[in-house]
C-alpha cells in the first residue's frame, strides 16, 4: 500500500528505525461512535489493526504472555520490509499467518558483494511454530565455510570467498512438518590489493590472478595439511597457475590444500579442494 500524508516518519532522535510496522489508516470500514458503521482514517484506526492481530497472535502462542520484546520482534520479522526496513514503512506489513507460527519462514538473505578473502558472517534467522525447534541443513555453501545451528530459529555462515564470481548458497530449514528453503548469492569481487583463486574447488589445475599488480615478482607455494611442501613456482605472469602437480611433476592426491600466495608486500594463505 501507500503511505498517507498524516503518517509519521522516522527516524528517532536517537537513530532508531521508525515505525515498527505499517497498518491500512484509510477509509477503513469502523464502528461510528454516534452508531452504525463509516469509513474513518487516521492513525487512530491503523493502530487498533495490529493491537487486535498481537492478541490474536498471543492466543495462538501462549508462551509469548509476558514477553513483549519477543512478541515485538516476530511482528517485526514476518513484516515483508523486515530484511531492509526504512524510515517511512519500518519494517512493512505484518503477516500474522507468520508471526503467529502457523508456517515456517526463513528471512531472506539480500545478494551480498564482498572482496575476496574477508571473513564474513551471516546470521540465518527463522520464523517458526514457538513449540518446536527449529532445525538447519546446509545444502549448498561456500566451499570450506563453517555452518553452524545456534538454537533457538538462528544458524551462523562463516565464511571467506576465495574466488572472484558467483556462489550460490541453499540452506534448508525444518520445525516440525513444516520445512522452507533459503537461497541467496554471495559475489566475490577483487580490489586492488588483492588477489583471488580459482576455480575453487578444482579437478586439474587452479590460477591465481594478482588483482592491480602488473609486472611484479609473484611466488606462490602449495602445501598438504600435513605441511609438507608439494609445489614452488616463481613466475611474472598473470595469473600464475598450480597444474595440480608435485615437485615431480605428478599428479597429487585428491583433497585440500594450502596456497601460499607472495608478491610486492601481499602474502596470502588459501586452502583449496582438489577434487
Amino acid at each position: 500500500g501507500v503511505i498517507t500524508d498524516f503518517s509519521s516518519w522516522g527516524p528517532t532522535y536517537d537513530g532508531r528505525v521508525k515505525p515498527d510496522v505499517v497498518a491500512m489508516g484509510s477509509a477503513v470500514w469502523s464502528a461510528y461512535y454516534q452508531g452504525g458503521y463509516s469509513a474513518r482514517s487516521g492513525t487512530s484506526l491503523a493502530t487498533p489493526l495490529i493491537a487486535g492481530s498481537a492478541a490474536l497472535m498471543l492466543q495462538a502462542n501462549p508462551g509469548l504472555r509476558g514477553h513483549p520484546d519477543l512478541s515485538i520482534q516476530r511482528l517485526r520479522m514476518s513484516a515483508d520490509r523486515f530484511s531492509l526496513p526504512d524510515h517511512q514503512y519500518g519494517y512493512g506489513l505484518p503477516n500474522m499467518i507468520l508471526a503467529s507460527g502457523f508456517v515456517l519462514k526463513i528471512m531472506p538473505v539480500p545478494p551480498i558483494a564482498l572482496p575476496v578473502f574477508r571473513d564474513t558472517t551471516i546470521l540465518i534467522i527463522a520464523l517458526a511454530p514457538t513449540t518446536v525447534p527449529v532445525v538447519y541443513t546446509p545444502i549448498t555453501i561456500p566451499v570450506l565455510s563453517h555452518f553452524s545451528d545456534a538454537g533457538n530459529g538462528l544458524a551462523v555462515l562463516t565464511f571467506s570467498l576465495t574466488t572472484v564470481g558467483g556462489h550460490s548458497c541453499r540452506i534448508a530449514a525444518q520445525a516440525g512438518t513444516y520445512t522452507d528453503t533459503l537461497e541467496f548469492t554471495l559475489t566475490g569481487t577483487g580490489s586492488g590489493e588483492e588477489v583471488s583463486v580459482g576455480p575453487n574447488p578444482f579437478t586439474d589445475s587452479i590460477s591465481v590472478y594478482f588483482g592491480g599488480q602488473t609486472g611484479s615478482v609473484r611466488h606462490i607455494e602449495v602445501f598438504a595439511l600435513s605441511g609438507e611442501l608439494v609445489f614452488d613456482r616463481w613466475g611474472t605472469g598473470n595469473p600464475v597457475v598450480w597444474p595440480g602437480v608435485n615437485a615431480a611433476g605428478e599428479k597429487v592426491a585428491a583433497g585440500v590444500y594450502v596456497i601460499r600466495i607472495c608478491a610486492d608486500g601481499i602474502e596470502k594463505k588459501v586452502k583449496v579442494l582438489k577434487l
